[in-house]
């Protein structure tokens, strides 16, 4: 029950039945119960100590030397939790990620969390004592977390991660001033010195900022809600801005390099898509050595990374045939309907050219198109002198016709 209400939400456990002396009457499947028990506690297990128990330090600031939780397991179960995590290579895997509005950093805590197992929580400038509690939790103090810090400044990771404490007075200096003698003014009593102070046991050990131009964060912030919520934007990167960009002003990232001493990584989202942000996040996080965290280990990661890169390709290359399909498919109907165009474009000439035919008068109709070809067709027969003229001429006249019907309009 101890070691559930040290490391993990309280619960209770429940207890083993008690079983019956050896000998008393008991139905088969208690039998068979207790005897695995026993079999289980009759195992005789080698024990071999831990490197931290082969240490030459180990135990000898201790009183008596050599006692190690003397008091008991119980009592000292925070300190051999830890022993047991720092032995298991087990890390609280603490993260603050912030930027600006619409810059991918709550996808990128989504994906941080799911990847290392563990809680995510979303800060806002209205909770920040209630998040304090969170983050003191068992399973934060164990496990780590991810808090996807919003538009939060300066002020509000400050009042977060650092506490108020009471300054020792120096030595001689008296904590209660000596009563006031009759007829004296009482002396005043010295104010308490305070002074702000690191809580390390909740500090963030990665920060990490997204960075991204205005117009990037605004067009993906239109994109995702439309363009009814642009006032919403403008408002959210008013906030941000005079927070963390302005000159002259201490930004979140300045809290961590400067008062908590942790570094801050960068990561330009402008060129790059959610999988390589996480990707440089993720390989930040395991510089100095990916935790155990019973996690998958670094080759599934890897197969992993390339299972989704492949479906990825695949995806865009099956995107691509079917777009060059349908490219072809639109060609071909765009070049059936030019020949359609074209054909009705003719139909509509000769109609027409039909039409101011059947509208000409006789005697124009056949000045244009009849006596210049009957007038040459007798003047070849005069020159020729054929022996049947009447047909000489009709061949004629029929040859004419189709010539004139070969040359263009």
């Amino acid at each position: 029950q101890g070691v559930v209400d040290e490391m993990c939400d309280p619960y209770e456990v429940p207890h083993v039945q008690e079983w019956a002396e050896p000998g008393a009457d008991c139905d088969g499947p208690a039998r068979a119960a207790l005897g695995s028990l026993q079999e289980a506690l009759a195992l005789d297990l080698p024990m071999e100590p831990s490197s931290l128990m082969l240490a030459a330090e180990f135990a000898a600031v201790n009183d008596p030397p050599g006692w190690h939780c003397r008091e008991g397991l119980l009592k000292n179960v925070r300190k051999i939790a830890e022993e047991f995590c720092k032995e298991r290579k087990l890390r609280a895997m603490r993260v603050l990620i912030g930027g600006p509005p619409a810059s991918g950093k709550s996808t990128l805590a989504r994906g941080v969390a799911e990847h290392f197992r563990i809680p995510r929580h979303e800060l806002r400038g209205e909770g920040l004592e209630g998040m304090a509690g969170t983050l003191s939790s068992r399973v934060c103090r164990y496990r780590g977390y991810v808090l996807d810090a919003g538009l939060v400044g300066f002020t509000e990771v400050e009042k977060l991660y650092r506490y108020d404490i009471e300054v020792p007075r120096e030595e001689g200096e008296e904590e209660a001033p000596p009563a006031a003698e009759d007829g004296e003014e009482a002396p005043e009593v010295a104010p308490k010195q305070f002074e702000r102070v690191l809580n390390e046991e909740i500090c963030p050990s990665f920060v990490v900022v997204t960075q991204a131009p205005m117009g990037l964060c605004k067009g993906r912030w239109l994109q995702d809600r439309g363009k009814g919520s642009a006032d919403e934007f403008e408002e959210k990167w008013l906030q941000y801005s005079s927070s963390n960009l302005e000159e002259g002003v201490h930004s979140m990232a300045d809290f961590f390099q400067e008062i908590a001493g942790r570094g801050v990584f960068n990561v330009p989202a402008a060129g790059k898509d959610e999988e390589e942000m996480f990707e440089s996040v993720r390989i930040y996080m395991e510089r100095e050595g990916r935790p155990f965290n019973y996690l998958p280990t670094a080759d599934e990661v890897a197969k992993s990374l390339f299972k989704k890169l492949a479906a990825k390709l695949d995806a865009k290359a099956q995107a691509a045939a079917t777009e060059a399909e349908q490219g072809g498919v639109v060609a071909a109907q765009q070049d059936e309907i030019r020949r359609l165009e074209e054909r009705l474009r003719i139909i509509a000439g000769h109609e027409q050219e039909q039409r101011k035919l059947r509208e000409m008068p006789l005697r124009e109709y056949l000045m244009d198109h009849m006596i210049p070809s009957l007038t040459e067709g007798l003047i070849d027969v005069c020159k020729v002198l054929p022996e049947n003229p009447a047909d000489y001429l009709a061949n004629y006249l029929e040859e004419a016709a189709a010539m004139a019907g070969a040359e263009p309009a």
